[in-house]
């Protein structure tokens, strides 16, 4: 099975399912970048979750706490919510799920 790849914009959250004619983003003219579209569904409910309570504006100590859980065991939760969309930090783990319609 062949790899879908989809472009992204690397300011905005602009998105393009197939190849784009142009390398710049039509809405805020930075660069398009390629990715491998990866499936929403891998995320677990304990990462929706963690990531839900990302968007109520809580940091990690705060979901921490409410959570019951360690800083580290939070941190390594986000870390592989990460890892399984393909994105580098919180707030574009975020946007992508938002994007995702994994979250409202």
């Amino acid at each position: 099975m062949p790899k879908l790849y989809r472009w992204f914009c690397t300011f905005c959250t602009f998105e393009a399912a197939t190849n784009p004619q142009r390398t710049t983003c039509p809405r805020c003219s930075h660069a398009l970048e390629r990715r491998l579209a990866t499936s929403m569904e891998k995320l677990n409910a304990d990462e929706i979750k963690i990531i839900n309570l990302m968007v109520e504006g809580l940091r990690m100590p705060q979901i921490a706490e409410r959570i019951g859980w360690s800083e580290d065991k939070v941190g390594r939760y986000l870390q592989e919510a990460r890892a399984k969309t393909g994105t580098k930090t919180n707030p574009e783990l975020v946007a992508e799920c938002m994007r995702a319609e994994v979250i409202q």
